[in-house]
């Protein structure tokens, strides 16, 4: 990215249009707008705009789904009402951006241009909520309806209002730009855009290219909405206790059905289930198993040690120790995760952060793929072949330590002991990991306090 970069927002009246860019280093503002509900940038103003989207490389919120289309569309010719129309499609119809073009017969971008929502670290805010999370300076609700034609004066005011959202995302940009580097050498690495994409959406593209790369071609499955997914215990699993055991038996025949949105559905029964071990619950979910604690303060003392034993690489080692895969990607998929998995850990070993950063980018955020029905490495069975392994080994562990576990969340426990059983607990974690293949790091804590 050797070009300058350019923030952008736009805002839609049915009588008023405007384009607003802002560099990040000349703080320079560049605005093209319009004024009439049959006005339009002129063709000297659509040349000047289309020359400022080439020299610089832009970025904005939310941009590709809704400013892109709208510029491209400006550029076209289109009218203040014309645009208004297209703004309320996306807004309100929720038409996604893909089919804007399609339906106006209007040609993609090629512009160099990034959104930075998707990479943001939240899920569905809006801008405003991350201004306050980074400290933006002024926030600033947008001051007219924009179902309402405005005056002249409000225009006025409502060009002063898009600067400030300029100001905000410019807030945003500067504090994830570590996660944009990282994701400018990620696509340097494997030949693809990936500035504007969440972890998931890089996972999804990496193995879809390096799949590839092996003559697999990742396309969507389709399965029927009465699909049942069934789980088999793996042969290692083990219990002492008869709660426990039961348990097992009831989750290898239950089927798990799959939800509107294709995700997998816990099924009530397993979701209400409590299970108690030591003086603490638990309970299982498609995600992975949580403790249950409330008001919880515990420290460490003169008599007393707590330690996190967090479980290395869990989800992704479960995958390739069962050897899971997604039905439709075939074997092939496993070459490519295990190479993904110990190039990763390799570089962490080694200390190169960046290879580590990047591929821990793509291990976890695969896994939020598995579940999602529009994704390419979509596989209800390899999730819950997953998630409920890794519970149920979990679990297994527990069952050893009782009441020393005071915490447990998908991939780790927190264990609290008497410092002279620390061989014991060092004994009892070696007989885990030699039975299940899975390795855990060890982290010390001095308090642990949990309020609901």
């Amino acid at each position: 990215m050797n070009k300058k970069l350019v923030v952008l927002d736009i805002e839609c009246y049915p009588n008023y249009f405007l384009i607003a860019l802002k560099g990040l280093e000349s703080s320079k503002l560049i605005t093209f707008e319009c004024y009439g509900e049959h006005s339009a940038l002129t063709k000297d103003e659509r040349k000047s705009l289309r020359n400022v989207m080439n020299a610089y490389t832009t970025f904005g919120f939310n941009s590709n789904n809704y400013d892109m289309p709208v510029l491209v569309y400006a550029l076209s010719g289109a009218t203040c009402s014309e645009l208004h129309t297209l703004t309320n499609s996306i807004i309100q119809d929720r038409l996604p951006y893909w089919m804007a073009y399609r339906n106006l017969g209007l040609d993609q971008p090629t512009f160099d241009h990034f959104d930075i929502a998707e990479p943001s670290p939240a899920v569905m805010i809006s801008l405003k909520n991350y201004g306050t999370r980074v400290g933006s300076k002024k926030l600033w609700d947008l001051p007219f309806d924009p179902h309402v034609p405005v005056t002249r004066d409000e225009a006025d005011i409502l060009k002063d209002y898009c600067e400030n959202d300029l100001d905000v995302t410019i807030d945003l940009y500067e504090a994830i730009a570590d996660r944009i580097d990282l994701r400018i050498s990620m696509g340097e690495q494997y030949g693809l855009d990936l500035r504007s994409k969440s972890d998931a959406q890089i996972a999804e593209a990496v193995i879809s290219s390096e799949l590839q790369k092996v003559g697999v071609i990742a396309k969507k499955p389709e399965l029927p909405s009465t699909y049942k997914a069934l789980y088999t215990a793996p042969g290692f699993i083990h219990f002492e206790t008869e709660q426990l055991s039961a348990l097992v038996e009831q989750v290898e025949t239950i089927p798990f059905s799959l939800q509107a949105n294709g995700s997998v559905k816990m099924p009530t029964e397993l979701a209400n289930k409590k299970i108690v071990i030591g003086s603490t619950t638990y309970k299982m979910g498609i995600g992975g198993l949580h403790s249950q604690e409330k008001s919880l303060s515990v420290v460490s003392n003169e008599t007393h040690v707590m330690r996190n034993a967090d479980f290395t690489s869990y989800y992704p080692f479960i995958i390739l120790n069962l050897e899971l895969y997604p039905k439709h990607l075939g074997r092939k998929f496993l070459d490519v995760y295990l190479r993904i998995v110990y190039t990763r850990l390799k570089a962490k070993v080694s200390g190169n952060k960046l290879v580590a950063d990047s591929l821990k980018i793509t291990i976890n955020g695969s896994f939020g793929k598995f579940g999602s029905k529009y994704s390419k490495l979509y596989s209800p069975d390899l999730l819950l072949a997953t998630t409920i392994t890794g519970q149920l080994s979990l679990l297994m562990l527990i069952e050893q330590f009782g009441s020393r576990v005071i915490s447990a969340n998908t991939d780790d426990i927190l264990l609290h002991y008497k410092r002279e059983e620390t061989p014991c607990i060092t004994a009892v974690v070696d007989w885990w990991e030699n039975i299940t293949q899975y390795r855990m790091e060890y982290k010390p804590y001095k308090s642990y306090q949990h309020r609901d």
